[in-house]
């Protein structure tokens, strides 16, 4: 599979239409700490213009495989509801309808692949029985450790199709312990539920030369901006840095078809920082709420030896 450099330049038009270029952090984050152990990870959020009884929700991973459902006033003061032992991870959050689905990575033990999955409810509390949305089948997808799908973001498109962006195949990373995600995929379907067609090959490629995914490219969240008709991508990339530590930061990226996409000057918008997140800056959910675009993020200090925790990031201007 050839290799290319997520970078490039785009003309000064779809430049100026980019929103939210700068970033401030919370000032009392972390926000959330692990509830037990030493990992909280994956956040999805809804705002209340979102829930049924205006309240925030959060659904996020307190193991690697125990999803939590949280609840706040405020988006920043968080309790925890109800867990799901669904033996599954990096849920994700998308509504239509008065319906609530809940795509999450899924381990399946017996084959030892890792497939994406959706629930469906109406209150967040009583879910459906499991939808099977994409197994790993292409080449990309079976990579080092296992074959893997995960990391699902599922939007509507200007021609409403859904399409799910998801990360594909993984490397291993031996300072850390795990493995993190190598490529970046989509798929596109007329129902939410599928089936899903994949795109043949992967839309985000690591490269050696891009400082920021020379290992691999992680995840990616994508909104579509109708007033701008353009497509707003965070992009958490897997980088080895001159000391050969494994790291990843927050990126925005824009696209104007979705698929072909440019690093948007002054990159990345959070890094890592000495402390709290110090090794990896990495899964996130975006939530534009009044306008302002919130982005909670999953943050590790330390390697192999490391916590995770949860913090919170919002632009200093709004559209």
């Amino acid at each position: 599979m050839s290799e290319k450099v997520i970078a490039g330049k785009f003309n000064d038009e779809l430049a100026e239409k980019i929103p939210w270029r700068t970033w401030s952090d919370y000032p009392d984050n972390p926000i959330i700490k692990p509830l037990f152990g030493d990992v909280v990870a994956d956040p999805t959020v809804l705002n209340p213009s979102e829930s049924h009884d205006g309240r925030w929700h959060m659904f996020l991973c307190a193991t690697w495989n125990l999803i939590v459902h949280m609840v706040s006033d405020d988006g920043i003061n968080w309790q925890p509801l109800e867990h799901y032992d669904w033996t599954g991870f990096s849920p994700f959050m998308f509504k239509e309808d008065g319906k609530y689905y809940l795509f999450y990575q899924r381990m399946e033990r017996l084959t030892d692949t890792c497939s994406i999955a959706c629930r469906v409810s109406e209150d967040l509390n009583n879910w459906s029985e499991r939808h099977d949305i994409i197994k790993p089948e292409l080449d990309w997808e079976n990579m080092d450790l296992r074959p893997t799908v995960r990391n699902a973001c599922v939007m509507k498109t200007p021609q409403n199709k859904y399409r799910l962006y998801y990360s594909g195949g993984v490397k291993i990373l031996d300072d850390l312990g795990f493995e993190e995600p190598a490529y970046v995929g989509m798929a596109e379907a007329d129902n939410i539920l599928g089936p899903y067609v994949k795109r043949p090959e992967p839309i985000l490629v690591p490269h050696k030369k891009d400082p920021w995914r020379n290992i691999g490219c992680g995840g990616m969240k994508v909104c579509y901006l109708e007033d701008q008709k353009i497509y707003l991508g965070f992009n958490n990339g897997i980088y080895s840095d001159e000391q050969n530590h494994s790291r990843s930061a927050i990126h925005m990226l824009v696209s104007e078809d979705g698929l072909e996409w440019f690093d948007v000057p002054g990159n990345p918008i959070l890094s890592c920082q000495p402390g709290w997140k110090e090794s990896l800056v990495y899964q996130l959910c975006l939530v534009n709420e009044k306008g302002k675009l919130w982005v909670y993020y999953n943050c590790r200090e330390g390697w192999k030896k490391g916590i995770e925790r949860i913090g919170l990031a919002i632009s200093n201007e709004g559209i």
